[in-house]
Order: C-alpha cells, then structure tokens, then sequence
C-alpha cells in the first residue's frame, strides 16, 4: 500500500491519502504554519489600521475603541465567522472590531453582483479615486460611522472604495455568486496568508426567513450591529432570534443608543431559561456621543453547570445589591417603557445610563456600595440643601425613598425634569464659571458655584445609583455568578 503526503508551498501539510480512494480528511495544519498564519495576520492588521489613519479614512480614536473590542472578542486573530446587521458598504468597522475570515452583511439595501464586479474591472478600479475628503469618509473619520445618504444609491461602489481605503490588491479580489444566489465578496489584505469571505444577504433584520436562521443557528461566533438607525429601539423584533445564531463563548456586539441618545437595553431579549449573556464592556472616548460608536459586548455562556466557564468582567450585579419597587411592585423599566409609548422619551436622559464624569468617580464608587437606607439620606440631604425641589411631603413619609420614586411613577412631566435637570445644571454652572473666570471675579463667586457644582453631581450620581437598583433582583444571573466562582453546583 502507498501512502503519499502532499505538501504545498505554504508548507501546509495535507492528511495522507491513499491511491485510487479520495479522502474525506481536511487539510491537517500544523503549529507552525498556524503561528505564521497568526504573524501574517498581525502584521496584515497593522498595515490595514495605518492605512486608514495615515490615509485619513478613520480617526485613530475610533482605531482605539476598535482595538480595545477587538483584543476581547478575538484576541488571537483566529478564523472568526459572523453577521452584520445594517452595515451597508462598511467593511472596517466590523473587520477592525473582529478581524472575521467571514462575514454575512445583512441588509435592506441590496448589492448586485453585477455592479460589484463592474466597479471591479480594471478600468473602474484603477481610475476611480478614494480620497478622504469623500462625504463617506468624512463621517467615518469625524464620527466612527457613515450615513445612510452617502452610499444607499450606490452602495456597490463605495464597497469597492472601502476595499481600496484598506489596501487591498485588485488582484486579491474575487467576486462570484454562492450556491443560493447571493453576491460573495473574497479578499486578501496585502500580506496576509488567509482568505477572508463577505456573503451579502438582501433582508429586513425584522423578518428574517427560517432558512436563513436554520443555516447561522449556533454557527457564528458573533453578530455585530453598529448605529442603524432604522432599527434602534427595536430589538424584541428580532434580537431575541439572532441570539440563537451565536456559539457558546460567542458575543453580541451591539451599539445599544438611538440618534436621540436613548438606550435600549438588550438583555431584555437575550436572557432565557438555556443562555445568558453576561455584559462585558461598556467604555466611552467621547462625552457627547453613544449613537454610532459606543458598543457593548453581551458573552453567550453554557448553561450547564458541569461546564468550566472562564471569569468575565463585568458590571456590578443588581442582585447583589438591595433593590427597591414603587408602591405597586414596579421597576423602573415599566415607567420607562409606559413613557416611550405615550411618546415622552424625546431628549429626555435615561438616568441609568447618564455618562460618568471624572469628577463624580468617588460619588459613584460610594452610592454603589450603600444601602437603600443610605441611599435615602443622601436623597433628604439633597432635598433640604434645595438640589432636588420636591414637595416636603416626601420628607415626612415613611420612606422618604418610596415616596420619592412613587411621585416619579405617578407624573411622567415631573420626571422628565428631574432626569434631565442635574445635566443642564452642571453644563450650566460649569459655563457660570468658565464666565466669571473671564470677568476677574471667580474668587467672589468660586465657594458658592464649587458648592453647587458637587451637590449636582451628587444629584446626577444619585439618581443613576437609584435608577440602576429600582428593579427585580435578577436571580438567574446571581446564580450564574456563583457557578462561575465556584460557590454554587447548582443547575441553571
């Protein structure tokens, strides 16, 4: 019997086959050639992020953020399969966040095979000129992502233009059709050694068919969604069946805001009996914009008990903390949402999720550790120094906290200045001082203003801490906590 070995030029080694018997084996890889492909890749992705810095195409900020998720979700730039929701003609955003070998983008905007390859030929390719100071690249570079308007009538060409901004070859390119019909996308980043593959799928993320879901379900290693403004505040149409298509120690990168910086808040539609997604990071780089850029990322976990899951960092959990409900046993979440349907939400800040300044730091560290009888003094010091103007009955009550946050429940235009008010006071006293400082008289003024300043930012620290805790103890994800430390044999 001959066995013979085949070893091509990559120094890929392939399973023996035997003559006249074709074998069904895959290519065996060895460590080495893995461990070249994994420097390839590093020095690939270090050429594509300087190419779009130095070309001006995105701002390194952004490259920043995109590392950070990136070191996370695939930190030794393996093969990495995912979806894209809404993304368009945008290949960085997700390709910087993943590094994926092989993405479906999925899309109400259809892209044609036919264009795609004629913005592909010779002639287009070597002619047509990508500049940065292109509409479309100027809103990546300035805001981390693009809008609709600058791509949605040729969304083929601007494709064509992200794979150039990233240095691809033209002769790395390869467009075709899969086996279903639908335009694919394979590409090499200049010294690279891995193919990387884009399916273009033509549907509404709000009625995705049963095939479509039958072929990613428990497939991919993430779905990533970032700043699609036709489907914010929506995920109970879809979120709860894309979940099904990741893997166990897959993620959900989701940017959670809407353009009028509302948040909506996933775990509403991914937590079930059989898995949990844990929060992972939520960091900022600019203090005045979450639409767009600002992701978080949510770990798909076994639910088996038996199973080793790793630590994860996270956020602290409510359970872990004394909660409160108003008088008739709701959270918050229900005044939140009754508030959206009668259509009050418009600019109105979410406390729970008030972006945290330098200087509440300790204020936020110290309401996180107190109790809710605590938490109620700091509320009727707010009150008597004049911070929070409410009537005094809420000082006389039994709970002066329930009573507080029942006043909420009950007068929805009460509360939407209360959780809009420690903002535009700080903006505003921060203004008062930047003025008196030009005027000379900061001195005479500095103890009243410094004075008024802390009390709002103790106003702000108070209501994301009480926001935050009024709500249901989430037992499941204490559980959850417990297996991961080893305190619990508990079955979920």
């Amino acid at each position: 019997m001959i066995i013979a070995v085949s070893f091509l030029a990559t120094g890929t080694v392939y399973a023996a086959t035997m003559p006249k018997r074709q074998s069904l084996r895959k290519p065996l890889i060895t460590a080495e050639q893995k461990n070249r492909d994994r420097l390839a890749s590093t020095a690939a992705l270090l050429k594509l992020r300087r190419d779009l810095i130095n070309g001006r195409y995105l701002a390194e900020r952004f490259d920043d953020y995109a590392t950070t998720i990136r070191s996370t979700v695939n930190p030794d730039l393996d093969a990495y399969v995912i979806a894209v929701g809404g993304t368009g003609p945008n290949i960085s955003a997700p390709l910087l966040d993943t590094f994926f070998t092989k993405a479906y983008f999925i899309d109400v905007i259809e892209f044609s095979v036919d264009k795609l390859k004629k913005w592909h030929e010779p002639i287009n390719w070597e002619l047509y000129n990508v500049t940065s100071k292109n509409a479309y690249f100027t809103y990546k570079r300035y805001v981390g992502w693009i809008d609709t308007n600058t791509f949605e009538k040729n969304p083929e060409e601007r494709f064509i233009m992200e794979l150039k901004a990233m240095g691809v070859n033209r002769e790395d390119v390869k467009i075709d059709v899969d086996d279903k019909g639908r335009p694919v996308v394979e590409f090499k980043l200049p010294g690279d050694n891995k193919t990387r593959k884009i399916v273009f799928i033509h549907q509404d993320l709000f009625n995705l068919d049963e095939e479509l879901h039958s072929e990613l379900k428990g497939k991919l290693d993430a779905y990533h969604q970032k700043g699609v403004l036709s489907v914010t505040n929506s995920y109970g149409k879809y979120l709860s069946s894309i979940s099904e298509w990741i893997k166990p120690e897959g993620f959900l990168i989701l940017n959670n805001y809407d353009k009028d910086e509302q948040f909506e808040d996933p775990e509403l539609y991914i937590n079930n009996q059989f898995v949990h997604y844990l929060h992972k990071m939520e960091s900022s780089l600019l203090s005045t914009l979450n639409y767009g850029w600002k992701m978080s990322l949510y770990r798909k976990v076994q639910s088996s008990a038996e199973e080793t899951i790793p630590p994860l960092k996270q956020k602290h959990s409510v359970a872990s903390k004394d909660t409160i409900l108003n008088s008739e046993g709701e959270a918050f979440d229900n005044i939140w949402t009754r508030m959206a349907k009668q259509k009050l939400r418009q600019g109105v800040q979410d406390p729970r999720h008030y972006l945290k300044d330098t200087e509440e730091k300790e204020l936020v560290q110290a309401y996180g550790q107190m109790s809710l009888e605590e938490l109620s003094d700091v509320l009727v010091d707010l009150i008597k120094s004049g911070t929070i103007e409410i009537s005094t009955k809420v000082l006389s009550a039994e709970s002066p906290l329930l009573a507080f946050i029942d006043s909420l429940s009950k007068d929805y235009n009460e509360s939407i200045i209360y959780f809009n008010q420690p903002i535009k006071r700080i903006k505003t006293i921060k203004e008062n001082i930047r003025l008196s400082k030009n005027k000379g008289d900061f001195n005479n003024k500095k103890k009243r203003l410094n004075k008024q300043l802390l009390n709002n930012y103790r106003y702000k620290a108070f209501l994301r801490e009480l926001t935050d805790r009024w709500q249901k103890p989430k037992e499941d994800f204490s559980i959850l906590l417990g297996i991961i430390r080893g305190q619990s044999n508990a079955s979920l």
